[in-house]
Order: structure tokens, then sequence, then C-alpha cells
């Protein structure tokens, strides 16, 4: 917290409190605001992908949703996608009504049906892609101080890949530490060795 506002806190003046406390109140509930408009955008874009919602929509309906999908995302999703999802539909309709989530909807294509994962090639980054936005935005606000530590003005000429990975490093760093690094290294060795068995 600030320091100017402790010590604006900590005045006698209950008046003055009030006023800061009724400010404060309002810049939290502002950004709360704003933070639930942006996810319930998200929301309305990938509705497509709730289940109930695919199997109550008509053709042209889903048509609308996929063309707005695509309009928004348009280098990550292709014209196919609507054709996918019709034909998925089709193919699966018993299954569909099981399915309550988009993570069961990705696995139920990767890991219960594998030998379809060809047939939808379109479906499949769009569930990856809703799932990896993130849920709030507290969690790509906490990686930017990574990044501050990461790229010192020591490490101001860092290309894109290696500050990407060490970003990745840095927040991920109890995956990283429980890695084992003998075993990483001997793979490595095993995989580019040159040398010719005679």
């Amino acid at each position: 917290m600030n320091l100017a506002l402790v010590s604006l806190l900590l005045r006698d003046d209950d008046i003055f409190r009030g006023e800061v406390f009724y400010k404060t109140l309002d810049i939290i509930i502002s950004q709360l605001q704003k933070r639930t408009i942006s996810l319930q955008q998200i929301s309305t874009n990938f509705n497509i992908l709730d289940t109930e919602v695919l199997l109550n929509c008509t053709d042209t309906e889903i048509y609308q949703m996929t063309e707005n999908i695509r309009e928004t995302y348009e280098g990550d999703i292709s014209d196919r996608l609507s054709f996918q999802l019709l034909a998925f539909r089709k193919c699966f309709l018993i299954e569909l009504k099981n399915i309550k989530s988009v993570n069961a909807l990705l696995n139920f294509i990767l890991i219960d049906n594998y030998s379809s994962i060809s047939s939808f090639t379109e479906i499949i980054p769009l569930c990856f892609l809703y799932l990896a936005i993130p849920v709030t935005v507290a969690t790509a606000e906490r990686s930017f101080p990574k990044l501050k530590l990461i790229k010192s003005y020591l490490r101001n000429s860092m290309c894109q890949n290696r500050l990407s990975s060490l970003a990745m490093l840095s927040i991920k760093n109890k995956v990283a530490r429980s890695i084992d690094l003998q075993e990483i290294i001997t793979t490595f060795a095993a995989a580019k060795s040159r040398k010719v068995v005679f």
C-alpha cells in the first residue's frame, strides 16, 4: 500500500477517512465491473462450446456464432469450424448430453475419441483458445513483475524466445524445481550423440 495513502488513513479526521474509504470502494467496484463485462464478453463469444447451446441451436445460429468467433480470432480459427461443429453434433449427439464443460469436451475429443482428432481439427484449437484465456486478470498482472525481474537493465538485449522461456520458468518455478536435471541431460546427450557404434 502506498505510504501517502496509509498516512492519510491514519489521520484523526473521520470525515476525511470516510471520503478516502468511499473513493477506494468506488475504484474497486468500477474495476470489478470492467472485469466482469470483459469476462462476460468472452463467455458470449465462446457460447458455442456449451454443449446445451450446441445441441439446441439451429444450423444458421451455429454459422452466425462461428462467424462472430472467426471475426474476433481471425488468425486462429478457419472457416471450416461451422461445418466441423455440425458434423460433431451429428456424430456424438447422445454423448454430448453428458458433457458439461469445455474441459470435458476437450477430454472427450482428445482422450475418449482420439481416433476422431483428424476430423475435428478446428474444434480442438477453439477449446484450447478458450481454456488458455486467463480466468481473471490478476494472474496475468502477476506475471508482469516477473517480467521486470527477468528483463532487467543488464539483460536488455534478450531475444523473444529466451525471454518467453525464462518467464515461463519463473512463473512455473514449482514445476521447474521438481524436474530432474540429470535425467534431462542424459536424455539430451543420448539424442545428440554423434558416436558411431561399430
